[in-house]
């Protein structure tokens, strides 16, 4: 109730009561004449609950648990969206600055290039197959062993941008593309590089793209691409593999 309403209505109940006189009840002439502390009290309760109704709508009423841990976790939520945002301008910024220096190496000289040792060839090494990543039956994806190759057909490790597409050809013509991995951040190709007797190679785990259905033929094609950040050169590769995959009942 608002307060000048309250108002009025005390305003109201002890003029009425004064109206009556203090020889009259309003139950007719021969009522008792209600004693004057008896008329006191009643106002004092009148105005007490009154007061107590204004009060109560005044507070705002305790919230439940359920909404403060919804704020928390709102509030939790909000302060990780802006530490990822941090980490994406980040990553952004060391990009670009990678950009800048692939544009100043694409404007040496032609017979500068010529000198350097720059990828040639794409190579899928024979190891490139099938993997099990969760230890439940079935391949989880495909394990890609990828080796760039100078003019004299040796492996270096040459900083590039990596792409890996994996497709059911089971269509003629229309390619499934059952997955897509890109690597093109300096610390994770310099990480996915293995040097060790007999080969050396980037190791790329390609997982299936979520809800993938695998081909009954279990034959699924390879297509690698290496961007080439000195020359910016695209070198393509493919191979065709054969992976485990569970049938339905």
């Amino acid at each position: 109730m608002a307060p000048r309403g309250i108002a009025l209505l005390m305003k109201g109940a002890i003029g009425r009561s004064r109206s009556l006189g203090p020889g009259h009840t309003g139950e007719g002439p021969s009522a008792r004449v209600p004693c004057p502390c008896v008329r006191s009290r009643w106002a004092s309760v009148l105005a007490i609950g009154l007061v107590a109704g204004l009060c109560a709508g005044c507070f705002p009423a305790r919230k439940p648990p359920e909404l403060i841990d919804c704020e928390r976790q709102v509030g939790r939520l909000s302060y990780e969206n802006d530490v990822l945002g941090e980490q994406l301008a980040e990553r952004d910024g060391k990009i670009q600055a990678l950009r800048s220096q692939l544009t100043e190496c694409r404007d040496l000289p032609t017979d500068l290039i010529s000198r350097l040792f720059t990828v040639q060839r794409l190579k899928i090494a024979k190891l490139t197959g099938g993997a099990d990543y969760d230890g439940e039956p079935g391949d989880d994806g495909i394990t890609v062993y990828l080796t760039p190759l100078d003019r004299d057909g040796h492996a270096i490790k040459a900083a590039g941008e990596i792409e890996v597409f994996l497709y059911d050809l089971t269509t003629p013509g229309k390619p499934r593309e059952l997955s897509h991995y890109v690597m093109n951040e300096p610390p994770r190709l310099s990480k996915a590089w293995y040097s060790g007797w007999m080969t050396n190679h980037y190791t790329i785990r390609c997982e299936w793209s979520p809800g993938v259905e695998l081909p009954a033929s279990r034959e699924v094609q390879i297509r690698a691409t290496f961007l080439d950040w000195i020359t910016g050169e695209k070198l393509v590769a493919t191979k065709t593999v054969n992976v485990s995959r569970v049938d339905p009942d």
